[in-house]
């Protein structure tokens, strides 16, 4: 139905366009309608159409322009303010066109994070040609005009490369993106977009380019949730986009995103999760020396430690392989040791944890363990008849070998237990807290060895504790996981394979791909649920590898405040462009980008003839030197120069005028400042200002054999062949 009343004008209207590109065109928006307009503040060249609204022209100036509008109708009338965004391309002194041509997606995909990589391999680009060392002078345009928002990922000054991330209002194989820089004027301050989360803003919960940042703990997250990661003993290295984050394997070295009101339900209806990853080993088939950790945020009571398999059935907070707690092995002293071992322990009371492995003795004869001043529960079990099942009457007894429930101030012993030298034990260590203090603290002996803490990262219980990876612990545990939440939401490898176990609250799914993981080998890996649709997804270079469904709108199972973690396992892995988004992207999303950011992409692509503006050096031009110390510089700039000119060198260097490298040794110190121009055959040259710090250094002495000239005075002749510098 139509709708009477007076007029109101749409709050925040844009209208962008450019100097000297024909006619300009806006039509202000206004709801119901309005027959009568007129504007205030209007840029040389543009005018107002009083009837429909139609802001228009040919615009002389550049500029942003705060307009008044007021539109009427018989009902009444509005006031508000229009932006126009004029841009005088004149302004910059290079740009770049980017075609979007070799997308193959049969879709427009909207708000799309397009990589634009620039290097030397496009023909004058440098980036000595933009006016701010951080490109602060940096913008982009789509073919309509509209200014494109973006995030500098990685700026190498010593590489000569460029790459950005640009979101791109509607993607397809008509998409042109503008590049313009050379700006004196834009310089001085990055535009706002470049560092408040809007280039993320498409759902995404959570971008971490990874860059290369050593002896740094913290890894930034560029949406504007602010996920940052943490990184546990991570470090820089060469990856698919500039810089990743290598992990040299170990079950104390991963990333961690705390928990957040962004990130805590994510999980629960559909996301999607992508990252680039390389395995550099075959993952083993078991942890060596480390237990299965996992804690429960649940009030303890006798019942889970007097039945322990009652205790295993529990669902866990969290859980991880564990070589060493916070102190010594297993032996944990308070509530900040829980809380601190990444294990889903978030609170100070009513929790309770459990250690499980395989036991292996590695002599025959009595073994006994303890419990120093347990608080509050605490229990040990042996499975002692080797079936795998924890019980009270076991073929070889009661397998329960120590219980205390409750807190004491003894040391609380189990029975004696004989045990056989190269046999598996599955071996369980409980925990239990109530209020007040919180301790765990085992102890083995051994047939030959005296009492140890519980330590399976210490030499001399080598061999002792391990966690198979053949579902004998636990079906939750893997060599090598990408992502987990919680104890059981996770991305990892199953049997070589990529898989996702998805925690439905129905009927909880392990979804595994039909590719095996290579190693040694970059792939892009992308998994999404659909809960409206009720799909599964994994994707492997772009292309699905493994689908499931499930009953539409089914909720995964809460995790309650637990941090989020990248890379727990054994296996030596890298990861670069990990990501996590509250939304389900398509199949063409995940294609396109796979397509965008794999090496070699084409997608997009510099149009020929390459950067347009003049030529500019691309070598560095900044030296710190010792005076009569050997110096050379291989000279590089777009373009191919007839001849290089310089003006000012330093005293002892030269430079070669049909290559413009530099050579020499600098003969006095100080500082210095010289031009170096590559002059062109069409008329265009490149000045550069090269500033060079030179240091002094030790003079060079000649010293000739001494001359006795009395019996207490003798002669030595000596020369100076270099001052070094002075």
């Amino acid at each position: 139905d139509q709708v009477y009343g007076p007029p109101t004008l749409i709050q925040d209207q844009l209208a962008e366009g450019f100097v000297g590109e024909g006619t300009f065109s806006y039509i202000l928006k206004v709801f119901p309608s309005a027959n009568e307009f007129t504007a205030l503040g209007l840029p040389a060249g543009i005018s107002i159409n009083s009837s429909t609204g139609e802001i228009y022209g040919e615009p002389l100036q550049g500029g942003n322009f705060q307009v008044t509008v007021t539109a009427k109708n018989e009902y009444g009338e509005d006031q508000g303010i229009v932006i126009l965004s004029i841009v005088d391309k004149t302004g910059f002194s290079h740009s770049a066109e980017l075609v979007c041509s070799d997308y193959n997606g049969t879709t427009t995909l909207h708000d799309f994070p397009l990589l634009i990589r620039l290097d030397s391999s496009v023909p004058n680009f440098s980036l000595k040609s933009f006016s701010s060392e951080y490109c602060y002078d940096l913008r982009f345009y789509d073919q309509f005009r509209r200014e494109l928002v973006y995030e500098i990922d990685e700026i190498d000054h010593i590489n000569n490369s460029l790459t950005v991330w640009v979101k791109v209002f509607d993607l397809n194989q008509s998409t042109i993106v503008s590049a313009y820089w050379g700006n004196s004027l834009l310089s001085n301050i990055p535009p706002e977009y470049t560092g408040n989360g809007e280039p993320w803003d498409n759902g995404f919960r959570g971008v971490w380019h990874l860059r290369k940042l050593d002896k740094i703990d913290v890894l930034t997250d560029s949406t504007v949730y602010r996920n940052h990661a943490e990184d546990k003993l991570g470090y820089g290295d060469d990856a698919i986009i500039g810089s990743g984050r290598f992990l040299s394997g170990g079950v104390e070295k991963f990333l961690r995103v705390p928990s957040s009101f962004s990130l805590d339900d994510l999980h629960e209806e559909s996301f999607t999760f992508s990252t680039w990853v390389k395995i550099e080993e075959e993952p083993p088939t078991r942890a060596e020396n480390a237990f299965y950790a996992s804690g429960y945020l649940l009030r303890p009571n006798s019942g889970y430690f007097d039945n322990i398999e009652t205790f295993k059935d529990l669902v866990p907070s969290g859980s991880r392989i564990m070589k060493n707690g916070p102190r010594d092995g297993l032996h944990f002293d308070n509530d900040n040791d829980f809380r601190n071992a990444d294990i889903g322990i978030n609170v100070n009371d009513n929790y309770m944890t459990l250690f499980l492995s395989m036991f292996s003795p590695q002599e025959s004869g009595n073994f006994q363990f303890k419990c120093e001043v347990p608080d509050d529960y605490n229990a040990i079990w042996l499975d002692l008849d080797k079936n795998g099942i924890f019980s009270r009457s076991g073929t070889n007894g009661d397998e329960a070998i120590l219980i205390r429930n409750g807190y004491t101030r003894d040391t609380v012993f189990s029975d004696i237990v004989n045990l056989t030298a190269g046999e598996n034990y599955k071996i369980a260590f409980a925990h239990g807290e109530g209020w007040g203090g919180s301790r765990i603290k085992p102890s083995i002996k051994t047939p030959t060895a005296d009492w140890e803490i519980v330590n399976p990262s210490n030499p001399s219980q080598d061999g002792f504790f391990s966690v198979p990876f053949d579902g004998s612990i636990s079906d939750e545990v893997s060599a090598s996981i990408f992502a987990k939440h919680g104890a059981s939401e996770r991305i990892a490898i199953y049997d070589g394979n990529i898989s996702i176990f998805h925690d439905l609250v129905i009927s909880p799914h392990n979804l595994v791909s039909t590719n095996d993981m290579p190693l040694d080998s970059w792939k892009y890996v992308s998994v999404t649920v659909d809960a409206e649709s009720g799909k599964i997804k994994i994707f492997e270079d772009g292309n699905m590898t493994a689908t499931h469904s499930f009953i539409p709108k089914t909720l995964a199972s809460p995790v309650s405040r637990q941090d989020w973690y990248f890379g727990q396992g054994l296996v030596p892995i890298s990861f670069d462009e990990l990501r996590l988004a509250k939304v389900s992207r398509t199949d063409e999303w995940v294609h396109a980008e796979y397509q965008n950011q794999k090496y070699g992409s084409t997608f997009p692509y510099v149009k020929s003839p390459g950067v347009s503006g003049k030529p500019s050096f691309t070598s560095d031009s900044n030296f710190n030197l010792f005076a009569d110390q050997a110096f050379f510089h291989d000279l590089s700039v777009t373009g191919t120069p007839l001849v290089f000119t310089a003006i000012g060198l330093p005293s002892g260097i030269i430079m070669s005028n049909i290559d413009g490298n530099l050579s020499g040794s600098p003969s006095v110190s100080g500082g210095f400042s010289s031009t170096i121009s590559a002059l062109y055959a069409n008329g265009d040259r490149a000045d550069q200002v090269y500033t060079f710090n030179i240091s002094p250094s030790p003079p060079k002495v000649l010293m000739s054999a001494p001359e006795l000239l009395s019996s207490t005075s003798i002669s030595v002749s000596f020369e100076v062949n270099a001052t070094g510098g002075d």
